[in-house]
């Protein structure tokens, strides 16, 4: 079962981020988004999905997201869904450094291992043969 974040439990998230003392020295200056947290990061991207759903950028792609509960989450960490089914999925990373791409490509491999993203490519069996849908 999919475990989502209710939009209470947000709208508790963010009013606990926002009486952070640490935000206060940036106050109408831009925040440097690398001393955001894992989950900071994750709701800023959540509401940067939200925002665009609802100036239709995404019109006819995607019409809702939705933000994953941290934990047990297989790196999913929002959800994209258009008309009620599932179009995408969205695993937000963060890194001390410049990922190369070595490293790009195993992520993409433990994504996948984690969630099946590419499960329209063909299947082979033990001895290499195609396996048919």
């Amino acid at each position: 079962m999919i475990d989502f974040v209710s939009d209470q439990d947000i709208n508790k998230e963010v009013k606990t981020i926002e009486e952070s003392p640490r935000l206060s020295a940036f106050s109408g200056r831009q925040y440097p988004i690398e001393y955001l947290s894992a989950r900071e990061f994750e709701l800023l991207t959540f509401f940067t999905f939200k925002k665009d759903i609802v100036n239709g950028i995404f019109k006819g792609q995607i019409d809702v997201c939705r933000l994953m509960n941290g934990t047990a989450d297989k790196g999913r960490d929002i959800l994209l869904q258009y008309a009620g089914k599932n179009v995408g999925v969205v695993q937000c990373k963060r890194f001390e450094n410049l990922i190369t791409r070595p490293g790009l490509a195993r992520e993409i491999i433990k994504f996948d291992l984690g969630f099946g993203l590419f499960t329209t490519l063909p299947r082979r069996n033990s001895s290499s043969e195609v396996l048919k849908e």
